[in-house]
């Protein structure tokens, strides 16, 4: 089961065993400290540390799904070129510390691992060792079990139409411009 890193009110108010108005005067009166964040449609959230924090502070049963972990997002990298695995670590890293990242140098061991790690999000270059990265893609789109794995492929003009064919997600030019690649990932990890 996964657990929200906020809260409405509905859901506090489950979670504290009151109303959705006592959460709400909870939540207005500073004494009180429920602190919470105003969404721009004036509807309140509260973060789970804080609920976490404020069923403790009040001496309130806090109930076990609160302490389960929240699932990271696992992304593997296809890459045989220690930079830019190096730089698409970072970037990644930067985008989101809830991230399980594995990293593999050829296409066989990308098809054993994608089997194995099943990763939201796979970063693959074209020129990889033992089997290309458009071989692996498309052995990817064709198992039914991978379709919700993400694919950014990192390739050369001349494999663009066969990546469309195949149906990957995303494509970045080499040479690879790091904002781009950024601006990419960003997206498909929002999806």
């Amino acid at each position: 089961m996964s657990i929200p890193k906020s809260f409405g009110a509905v859901e506090l108010a489950k979670y504290c065993q009151v109303s959705r108005n006592t959460i709400h005067n909870w939540i207005r009166n500073p004494k009180i400290g429920l602190k919470a964040f105003k969404l721009p449609g004036g509807h309140y959230r509260v973060e789970k540390k804080e609920l976490i924090k404020f069923l403790k502070n009040n001496e309130m049963p806090i109930p076990d799904e609160l302490f389960l972990e929240e699932p990271k997002t696992k992304v593997l990298i296809v890459n045989e070129v220690t930079e830019t695995v190096s730089s698409i670590s970072q970037i990644l890293k930067k985008l989101s510390d809830d991230m399980e990242l594995e990293v593999v140098s050829n296409g066989i061991e990308a098809c054993i691992k994608v089997g194995t790690f099943l990763p939201e999000l796979m970063v693959i270059d074209t020129s990889i060792p033992r089997m290309d990265g458009v071989e692996v893609c498309k052995e990817i789109k064709r198992n039914s079990d991978l379709s919700g794995t993400k694919i950014l492929v990192l390739s050369e003009d001349s494999h663009l139409d066969t990546l469309k064919e195949i149906g990957v997600d995303s494509v970045i030019l080499k040479p690879v411009e790091l904002k781009s690649l950024e601006k990419e990932l960003k997206r498909l990890l929002k999806e």
